[in-house]
């Protein structure tokens, strides 16, 4: 070396004994594991938070499209007519479908399908009316999805669904979905 009257011996050791040495010691292979393990069970849960949220999107997407045919429907009827509860009702009945300008599969999505939808709550004067959302797809979102008059989109899990096979009396013992809608708030 070059330096040798300038550098400490313990200095030229320790480097001496660094060109040696090649590779990782297990400690620090460990650490690495480790650190990686930490970041993975962070962001694991956002990245599942995304996944049903790109879920619900379809399901909102959808609704607004339901809440604009009811809006159309409402204005072209007789402005004395009251009587809403044919709208009121679940989309899995063929002629509502019909009724607002949908064919059996046009509403059908990845994790949606058209008797997944129900409409409430429609106002006579405005059209406005409230769509709420319960995928039965396996792979679909838990939970319900609402659309409310005002536009305000809310997914509600948890409570409202374990609520909603307790008071389905079409649910079958292994936690099945079930399909009526007289359940819905």
């Amino acid at each position: 070396m070059r330096f040798k009257g300038c550098v400490p011996k313990y200095f030229l050791k320790k480097l001496e004994r660094m060109k040696r040495r090649k590779g990782f010691t297990l400690t620090e292979l460990m650490m690495v594991i480790f650190i990686i393990g930490i970041l993975t069970a962070a962001v694991f849960p956002l990245i599942r938070g995304r996944i049903d949220a790109a879920k619900w999107s379809e399901a909102r997407a959808t609704a607004g499209t339901i809440k604009t045919a009811v809006r159309t429907i409402v204005t072209i009827m007789d402005p004395n007519y009251t009587d809403y509860g044919v709208i009121e009702n679940s989309l899995g009945n063929g002629l509502l479908a019909l009724l607002l300008g949908f064919t059996d599969t046009s509403l059908d999505g990845s994790y949606f399908n058209q008797a997944d939808y129900r409409i409430s709550n429609v106002n006579g004067v405005d059209g406005t009316c409230v769509v709420m959302v319960r995928s039965t797809h396996p792979e679909g979102p838990s939970g319900v999805g609402i659309l409310a008059a005002d536009g305000s989109w809310s997914v509600k899990t948890g409570v409202v669904a374990a609520a909603t096979r307790a008071a389905d009396p079409n649910s079958s013992a292994n936690g099945s979905r079930g399909s009526v809608w007289w359940w819905w708030p």
